[in-house]
Formats: C-alpha cells, structure tokens, sequence
C-alpha cells in the first residue's frame, strides 16, 4: 500500500466513510488490492487501521497470519497453471477472500457476501471451501498410496481448497500435487457411445461400468483403449 493510498484509508475511517460505502465499491476495492503483485502489506494495514473490522472481517492480521498467506500465495504461483491446463482456474481473489473469511459462520458469510454482491459461484466456492475445510485436513494427512482413492478425494474439493491445503505441511503438498501432474488429466478414450457402437444397449449401468475403468485406469491396471474395451 503507497502511502497516497494510506493516507486516504486513514482519512475514510476517521469520517467513517467505510461504512457508509456501498458493497460494489468495498468488494472492488478489496479485489483491486487482492490483485497486486504483493497484496499481503495492503492486507496487514487494512487491518491495522481497522478497515477490514469496519467493513466485517474480524480475522486478525497479524504476523502468523500474514506469514500464513504469504506461504499459500507461494503455492498459489506454483499450481495455478497445472489448474488452467485441466480447463480449470483458481482464483486469487476468491482464495483470498475464503482466507480472510476464515472463522465466520456460515451464515454471516452469506450475509456480507450479500451485502458485498459476491457473485454466488464465488460465494459457492467459499463455503465449500468451510464446509470441507476438516474433513481434507484429515484425509490428506497421510500420504494416499491409492490413485483412485487421491483422485475423488482431490477432484471434489475446489482449487483455492487445494492450495490451500498445501500449506498445512508437506505430506499434503505431495498428495495435492500428485493429483494435479499426474491424475487430473486422465481419461478414458471410450465413452458411452463406443458402448452402443459395439451393440450395447444404452443402459444406466454404462455409468458404472465406465467409472469401473476409470478407477481400473487410475490405479495402472489399464493404460490404452484396447485395454478399456478388453475389460468391458
């Protein structure tokens, strides 16, 4: 944060113009911020000053908490293009917004996401990340020697979870990465049309067969189409 730009927070919550300021304008700011090369200082002077408590972030930006996103942003930079290469995005914004929402019920997320006008796919991913918050710290802990297993462990959370949980130490790191060099970009090459050019008819069970050779692939058992069709 320049010091023009400070200059101006102090004065805006001297007035106590932050809480008079619509929530297009604060979320804006806020992603403007979010956006920089390096947000974290704007961050730790937000709350300094008390702009974030004025506009109802309570988290305290303190130096484990800014030492905490500032090694999440790290591996933020590392992963993001494995995301958009799997036709995926992780979000800055959005990650850093989870991050300083961190502690919050539920339904005072929904409430300032309202007041902010946090688009509802951002909102979404907010609470998934809450809501499943434990139960990753808790599956990913150990190292998952299962590629079947890592993969529907990591493919249901979102991105900004993800990283997220690469923080939280380095057995989670190699689960997360795993998963996205070496399993996110697996395929089957047949699909439910190949079943009904061999004479099969459509069926409810073609989903769980193809998932069957998914699982089968995933876990090295399969590797070409031959084999996929072999394993009808």
């Amino acid at each position: 944060m320049d010091d023009q730009t400070e200059k101006l927070a102090r004065t805006t919550i001297d007035m106590n113009i932050v809480s008079k300021l619509n929530g297009v304008r604060i979320r804006d700011e806020l992603i403007y911020i979010f956006n920089e090369k390096n947000p974290l200082e704007a961050i730790r002077r937000l709350g300094q000053l008390g702009a974030l408590k004025k506009i109802g972030i309570k988290v305290k930006t303190d130096v484990e908490f800014i030492k905490q996103l500032k090694k999440i942003l790290k591996y933020y930079g590392e992963l993001k293009d494995f995301y958009k290469k799997n036709g995926k995005e992780v979000k800055k914004g959005r990650l850093l917004f989870a991050l300083l929402l961190w502690g919050i019920k539920p339904g005072e997320i929904k409430r300032w996401c309202f007041e902010m006008k946090v688009r509802k796919k951002d909102l979404n991913v907010i609470l998934e990340t809450y809501n499943k918050w434990n139960e990753v710290k808790k599956n990913l802990k150990n190292a998952v020697k299962r590629n079947s297993t890592l993969y529907y462990m990591v493919s249901r959370i979102p991105p900004e979870l993800q990283v997220i949980a690469c923080s939280w130490g380095n057995i989670y790191y190699k689960n997360i990465k795993k998963y996205l060099t070496v399993l996110s970009g697996l395929h089957l090459e047949i699909n439910g049309e190949t079943l009904k050019d061999m004479g099969y008819r459509p069926s409810e069970k073609f989903r769980d067969v193809l998932g069957k050779l998914f699982e089968m692939k995933l876990d090295g058992k399969i590797s070409s189409r031959e084999d996929e069709i072999y394993n009808l």
